[in-house]
C-alpha cells in the first residue's frame, strides 16, 4: 500500500494507491455516470425515490436533479442558488426541500419544477436540515445545524405550517424521523448550557411533536447525532460526528428509540473519516459513511465494520421503496445487491477533495493572543468556536455567512489558563478542526 499526501488548492487531498481483498459477501458501491458533473460540488446532500422509477437530488448550487426512468437520465431544474440540504416526496407528485438559507421548497409535478413557499413558514429562521412525513398530508422538518433549533409541522399537505423553538433542548437540530403521526425522534447537538457542552443527543416525542424529551446523549462534548435510522419498529440506529476528533462512531436502539448505546471502532485505514450519513438495508447489513474516503460496512448489526473504498462524502443513505439502496455524497452511488465472491476494491488516482480548510497562523503555542485563519472554497456559513480540552466553549468568533476566501479571525488568551484548546469551524460543506496550546507562565 501507498500513498500520497499533499496540499492542492488550500484543500488536504488524498491520492490513493491501494488495492485490497474484501471477504465474500461484502457490497460494491457504483456511482450514477448519468448525473450531470459539476467540478464545483463537493457533494449531494440528500435524494428522495418515490419508486423504481421516480426520484430527486439536491445540490448545493441550488439545482434539482430528477429521474423518471430510474437514473438513466435527469431534469435539471433552474438554479435557486441556495444550499439544498434535504428533499422529501409525499406522493409522486408532491416534494418538498429544505435548504441551509432560509428557503424551504415545494414541486407538484415530480420535481420538474420547484416554488419557493418559505413565506408559508412561521417566523424568521426557514432553514431546514431534515424532512419526514406520514402518509399523504403529515410533514415534519428539523433545524438548523448551526442553530436556532426549530421544529415545523403541516398536517394539510404543506399548505400551511406550525413551528416551535426547541433551543433549550438542542442546540442544533440535523435529523428528524415519526414511526406514526404522534411518535418521533429528532438529532442533533445538545444546548451549550448543559454540563456536557454541545453532547450530541435524541429527542423523544409521543405527542406528534407538542412536546419533547431528551432520550439519549453521546456523553461526548462537542458531538452531534447527525442521522436517524430504523430499520423496524425494534431496531434503529444513528450517525455521531465528534467534530473534535476523526472517530467512526454511531449510537443503537434495540427498543423503538427509548434507550440506546454509544459505540466506535477503530479505522482500518489511515485517512480522514468524519461520520454523517447512516443506513441498512434491513436490521444488520448497513453502511456509515461521512467526509472523507471510504463508507464502512457491518453485516452483524454493527458488531464488525469493514471499511470499502468506493464512496466518498456521504451525507444520506436511502432504500429505494424496490429495496435497492442509495447513497448521496461526492457522487450519487448505488449498490444492486451483495457480491458472492471476494473481489478487489482499488482506488488509484482518485482524489478526496475536502472543502475549506482552517490554521493558526499565530504562534502555537501563543501568548496573548491567538489568530485562526479560515480559507473558504465558495460561499457558506462559517460558525466558529473554541472549546476548552473538555469541551466548555470558550468564545464565538463567528457566526455569518461569508465570501470564499481568506477570512482571518483573532481572540486575546492571557485571560485563559494554560492548557490545550480546540478551534472548530463548522461550514455548509463539513466541520473542520484545529487546536493550540497555551503555556503557563
Amino acid at each position: 500500500m501507498m500513498i500520497t499526501k499533499f496540499l492542492h488548492r488550500t484543500n488536504l487531498v488524498y491520492i490513493f494507491l491501494y488495492i485490497v481483498a474484501i471477504p465474500a459477501a461484502y457490497s460494491q458501491w457504483t456511482p450514477n455516470l448519468n448525473l450531470p458533473e459539476n467540478p464545483d460540488i463537493f457533494r449531494y446532500d440528500d435524494l428522495y425515490f418515490t419508486s423504481a422509477l421516480h426520484g430527486t437530488v439536491g445540490d448545493p448550487k441550488g439545482i434539482f436533479h430528477t429521474t423518471f426512468d430510474g437514473g438513466e437520465t435527469w431534469i435539471q431544474s433552474d438554479q435557486k442558488n441556495v444550499y439544498i440540504r434535504s428533499v422529501e416526496y409525499i406522493s409522486p407528485s408532491v416534494g418538498f426541500a429544505g435548504s441551509l438559507e432560509n428557503k424551504f421548497f415545494q414541486t407538484l409535478d415530480g420535481g420538474i419544477s420547484w416554488n419557493d413557499i418559505s413565506d408559508r413558514l412561521p417566523g424568521t429562521h426557514k432553514s431546514i436540515c431534515g424532512l419526514a412525513h406520514i402518509g399523504d398530508s403529515i410533514i415534519y422538518g428539523v433545524g438548523v445545524f448551526f442553530s436556532p433549533a426549530r421544529f415545523f409541522k403541516s398536517t394539510d399537505a404543506g399548505q400551511t405550517w406550525t413551528v416551535s423553538a426547541i433551543d433549550s433542548l438542542v442546540n442544533g437540530a440535523v435529523d428528524v424521523h415519526f414511526i406514526d403521526e404522534m411518535h418521533g425522534f429528532i438529532a442533533g447537538t445538545g444546548p451549550q448550557n448543559l454540563a456536557l457542552n454541545e453532547e450530541g443527543v435524541i429527542l423523544y416525542t409521543s405527542d406528534g411533536g407538542e412536546s419533547w424529551t431528551k432520550v439519549a446523549g453521546t456523553g461526548r462534548a462537542t458531538s452531534y447525532v447527525w442521522k436517524l435510522e430504523f430499520t423496524s419498529p425494534q431496531i434503529a440506529y444513528a450517525s455521531v460526528q465528534n467534530f473534535t476528533g476523526e472517530i467512526p462512531s454511531y449510537m443503537k436502539s434495540t427498543d423503538g428509540g427509548m434507550n440506546w448505546t454509544y459505540h466506535e471502532f477503530e479505522k482500518t485505514f489511515p485517512g480522514f473519516f468524519d461520520a454523517q450519513g447512516i443506513g441498512f438495508q434491513d436490521d444488520n447489513i448497513g453502511w456509515l459513511g461521512g467526509y472523507g474516503m471510504g463508507t464502512f460496512e457491518t453485516r452483524n448489526g454493527g458488531d464488525d465494520w469493514v471499511q470499502l473504498f468506493e464512496t466518498q462524502n456521504v451525507n444520506r443513505f436511502f432504500k429505494r421503496p424496490d429495496g435497492k439502496m442509495f447513497a448521496a455524497g461526492y457522487k450519487v452511488y448505488s449498490r444492486d445487491s451483495l457480491n458472492t465472491a471476494t473481489y478487489e476494491s482499488e482506488i488509484s488516482g482518485k482524489m478526496d477533495l475536502i472543502p475549506h480548510s482552517i490554521k493558526i497562523s499565530s504562534s502555537n503555542p501563543v501568548t496573548d493572543i491567538v489568530k485562526v485563519e479560515c480559507n473558504l472554497d465558495s460561499r457558506t456559513m462559517a460558525l466558529l468556536d473554541v472549546y476548552s480540552v473538555n469541551g466548555t466553549p470558550i468564545a464565538r468568533l463567528s457566526n455569518q455567512v461569508l465570501n470564499a476566501g481568506i477570512h482571518e479571525f483573532s481572540l486575546l488568551t492571557d485571560h485563559l489558563p494554560a492548557g490545550k484548546y480546540f478551534v472548530a469551524l463548522r461550514t455548509f460543506e463539513r466541520h473542520l478542526y484545529t487546536s493550540f496550546i497555551i503555556l503557563g507562565q
